[in-house]
Formats: structure tokens, C-alpha cells, sequence
């Protein structure tokens, strides 16, 4: 750390390896997709509360055998050096889709079984 408690970086290249790493993250998190699954779940990853809703409006035409009630499953995620999940928080090594792709497999198949299996 710098004397006044700030970061301090050897370089210039430093510090503009770092801020542009930070800038890539913000982006990141900008990113937003959303996984549709032909068994009624949906995966939002970055939208807005309000958002989601608009989606959800947007496709209500198209449902089919719905349930009574919907099952939600808030988590936050972030970005790390590898993926895991751990206490419904994700962490991402990447922002590529495909890593969101198969988690949300996985959440919407779990999600999916506990609303089969509710009485």
C-alpha cells in the first residue's frame, strides 16, 4: 500500500493493467442474460427486479400448464478466479454465457424438481 493508505503500483503499466481489469469487471456485471427453459424455468442473471417483470409479462401469452405458485430462488453472483457455488452465492471465472448456461441448467432442474415434489 502507498504511504497515504492508497494502492500503489510499481508502474504505469501497473496501474492501467488494473484499472482496465476493474473496468472489464463493471462490465460484466452490466452484462445481462436470461436462460428459458422448455420446462417452464426461467434464469435472469443481471436484470433488474423490474425487468424480470417485464420479461415475465412479456411471455405470459405464451404459458402453459402453469402451477399455482411460482417458486423463486434469489442469488447474488460475482466474479472470482474459478467458478463455484456456495451458500447462494456464485462465483464466476468467466462471463462467458456458456458457464451461465450450465449453472442455470442446474438451478432450473433443481428448482423444477422441488416444484414437482411440493404437495
Amino acid at each position: 500500500a502507498a504511504p497515504d493508505g492508497g494502492i500503489y503500483y510499481d508502474s504505469e503499466d501497473d496501474m492501467e493493467a488494473q484499472m482496465r481489469k476493474a473496468a472489464a469487471t463493471v462490465a460484466d456485471l452490466a452484462t445481462k442474460h436470461v436462460f428459458c427453459f422448455e420446462y417452464g424455468c426461467l434464469v435472469f442473471w443481471g436484470l433488474e427486479e423490474d425487468e424480470q417483470e417485464f420479461f415475465l409479462d412479456a411471455i405470459t401469452p405464451f404459458q402453459e400448464d402453469t402451477v399455482e405458485e411460482e417458486e423463486r430462488d434469489d442469488m447474488t453472483f460475482f466474479y472470482g478466479n474459478k467458478m463455484r457455488v456456495y451458500n447462494d452465492q456464485i462465483c464466476l471465472a468467466t462471463n462467458d454465457p456458456l458457464e451461465k448456461l450450465s449453472i442455470s441448467f442446474a438451478l432450473a432442474q433443481s428448482t423444477k424438481l422441488s416444484v414437482v415434489s411440493s404437495p
